[in-house]
């Protein structure tokens, strides 16, 4: 799923157990990721995150265990609530987490 531009930030349980979702590219003009937002999204393979996002909310992707890639192409690395990646314990085979 591709955020359009003219969104500004994700609120709060926004994506909450979409588990049909795969992948989500979060545009430049988000500046937040609310609590919860992605909780549950069993489905998510791929995430980037748009340079714009400086605070990802308490347990944003909680549940999103079965990703393969995570990109963060935020200039500074965001403020994190807790447990943002919780239930994500070991990467899976060709992971990649960057920042850049």
């Amino acid at each position: 799923m591709v955020i359009p531009n003219s969104v500004s930030s994700i609120g709060n349980y926004a994506f909450y157990n979409c588990s049909g979702l795969t992948s989500i590219n979060i545009p430049n003009s988000v500046t937040s990721i609310g609590i919860s937002a992605f909780y549950g999204c069993t489905g998510l393979l791929s995430i980037v995150i748009g340079s714009g996002v400086n605070t990802i909310g308490d347990y944003a992707f909680q549940g999103c265990n079965n990703f393969d890639d995570f990109y963060c192409l935020a200039k500074n690395i965001p403020t994190l609530g807790d447990d943002v990646f919780k239930d994500y314990l070991q990467p899976p085979h060709g992971v990649s987490l960057a920042i850049s």
